[in-house]
């Protein structure tokens, strides 16, 4: 009797006792005066009681809720709710009486049917914002809202778009489709969109006029389509206000962007070009960044870049070159930083350019001559970590150049007079170069400031 006592003791005690901590949990979810419950990730199986009223900012992600209580329209200020993580399946009719929410989360929970599940969001006036990424929904089609401007449908079941998928969302500006099993596009549809994911997706090819229904475009990211197309020799992608885009990690041979002449920003990165024909940028004025990087480049021809004045930044990373045309870059006036590291280069490329930051790093460089900087009449900063220099002891010569960064390459001289020919360098780098004859290095004190030493490295800081 004793032991039946105490069990059912302990079992009133332990229920007090839970409940008490769930109470201590939801005052501490309070914050700003109260109109903020934050409760993430607090095994929650029920929706929480004790919310006032005048709640603007909730948070319930990562718990067990299932169900949205009828009287939900009672937070009447609610601007943003987060119930991502959880196990609904749908939203309550009386959700349409939250009148003043703006931002909303449904992200990674049991949704199926847009029209059943979620269609109440058609009567929120001031909705802005719209995450169900991670569900199960499979289409678009039935999601309508006259003032929802982004959606984030990523990771979910969506296999194709139609022109009528975005017809009942009229003021959508961005879209995300990330991570779905979509394999075609056909006459995608939407005035005012300017920004648009297909990340990660199963898309094989695209026709020229593919987005020619979507004319407010902007941004669009392909990236991580591994079998996509979407120039060939007889058509290439067209629009005429596209200006940023990824398409990184595809199938691409070619860049194929000579039917987008607004773009300024452009990724190319692991794809197949391997060859850059002359003037294949020549249509492409516009264009400030260009990322070319581990794609196989065997060459740059002379007239391979010509036709981008405005180029600011090259990445011309991870490739397999080994020469570069002197004249390749003549034609970027503009051009800032230009990346060369991971290549095979084996002699420093005397170039005519106007780079400012120049990474030769991690190539077989064994030599620099004297003179080759005499054609960079910008150069500040110069990468040549990870090369192959034993020696310097050339004289570089350049009037502009700060930064000299030469680890990683095992130097075993360096004369007094290797960096007399440099008047206003500041900082050189030697790290990693613990044979580098530091008596040598002491006889250009008369110029340096300072030389501070560590295991891993030796920094020259010259006068100011």
């Amino acid at each position: 009797m004793k032991e039946i006592l105490f069990l059912i003791f302990g079992l009133v005690w332990s229920f007090n006792d839970a409940v008490s901590m769930d109470q201590v949990n939801y005052s501490k979810c309070f914050e700003r005066n109260r109109t903020s419950f934050f409760c993430p990730d607090s095994q929650l199986h029920e929706f929480p009681e004790n919310i006032t009223k005048s709640i603007q900012y909730l948070d319930l992600t990562g718990n067990y809720l299932k169900i949205i209580p009828s009287d939900i329209g009672r937070f009447v200020e609610l601007k943003y709710l987060n119930l991502g993580r959880n196990l609904l399946t749908g939203l309550p009719d009386n959700f349409k009486e939250l009148c003043k929410l703006e931002r909303l989360d449904l992200s990674n929970n049991d949704i199926h049917d847009i029209t059943a599940g979620i269609g109440v969001i058609t009567k929120l006036p001031n909705l802005r914002i719209l995450n169900i990424k991670g569900n199960s929904i499979t289409s678009l089609e039935n999601l309508a809202s006259e003032v929802v401007r982004a959606v984030d449908a990523s990771h979910c079941s969506i296999t194709n778009m139609t022109n009528t998928s975005l017809l009942g969302l009229p003021d959508l500006r961005s879209l995300t489709l990330a991570g779905n099993p979509l394999k075609t596009l056909q006459d995608i549809q939407s005035e005012k969109l300017k920004w648009l994911d297909l990340s990660t997706c199963r898309l094989n090819y695209l026709v020229a006029d593919t987005f020619k229904k979507l004319p407010a475009l902007e941004y669009l990211k392909l990236s991580h389509n591994p079998k996509l197309v979407y120039s060939t020799r007889k058509e290439t992608l067209k629009h005429s206000s596209l200006k940023k885009l990824d398409a990184s990690g595809c199938n691409l041979d070619r860049p194929g962007i000579h039917g987008l002449p607004s773009l300024t920003h452009v990724t190319l990165s692991h794809n197949m070009i391997h060859f850059l024909p002359d003037y294949i940028f020549v249509k492409n004025g516009a264009l400030i960044h260009l990322n070319l990087s581990f794609n196989g480049l065997l060459r740059i021809n002379a007239c391979s870049l010509i036709g981008m004045p405005k180029l600011a930044h090259l990445d011309l990373s991870g490739n397999h070159l080994e020469n570069i045309s002197a004249s390749a870059f003549r034609d970027n006036i503009e051009l800032k930083s230009l990346n060369i590291s991971h290549n095979g280069m084996r002699n420093f490329p005397r170039l005519v350019a106007s780079v400012v930051n120049l990474d030769l790093s991690t190539n077989l460089i064994e030599y620099i001559p004297r003179d080759s900087l005499r054609n960079m009449w910008r150069i500040d900063s110069l990468i040549l970590s990870g090369n192959r220099l034993e020696r310097f002891e050339t004289g570089m010569a350049s009037r502009t150049l700060k930064t000299l960064i030469l680890k990683e390459n095992g130097i075993l001289r360096l004369s007094t007079g290797s960096l007399e020919n440099l008047p206003m360098l500041r900082n050189i780098d030697l790290s990693e170069a613990e044979k580098c004859n530091q008596h040598l290095i002491a006889q250009n004190s008369s110029y340096l400031q300072s030389i501070q030493q560590s295991y891993w490295v030796l920094l020259l800081t010259k006068k100011h």
